[in-house]
């Protein structure tokens, strides 16, 4: 078996299958069958944010601080600092 892209058509896949005396094939299209814009929207899981336990944003906070710190982007530290927790 051997596949193809013809250079006046890279959306087609040509797969050829060898067989003696003659070579067959098939087309597979690349191309999507609807054009238009794609609706991204995505509506909100929860009507408020899920919060972490007290445990699991103390191991988050210990990963932004230190002389050896796995978090050290001033935006990522923010917002793990920041995150919702339940005070248990």
């Amino acid at each position: 078996m051997e596949l193809r892209v013809a250079k006046d058509s890279p959306d087609i896949i040509y797969e050829y299958f060898k067989k003696s005396p003659e070579t067959t094939y098939r087309s597979i299209s690349l191309k999507r069958s609807h054009f238009g814009v794609l609706d991204n929207s995505v509506t909100r899981l929860n009507k408020t944010p899920s919060k972490i336990s007290l445990v699991k944003h103390i191991d988050l906070v210990s990963l932004c601080e230190g002389p050896t710190a796995a978090v050290k982007n001033p935006e990522h530290v923010s917002f793990y600092k920041n995150l919702e927790y339940e005070k248990k």
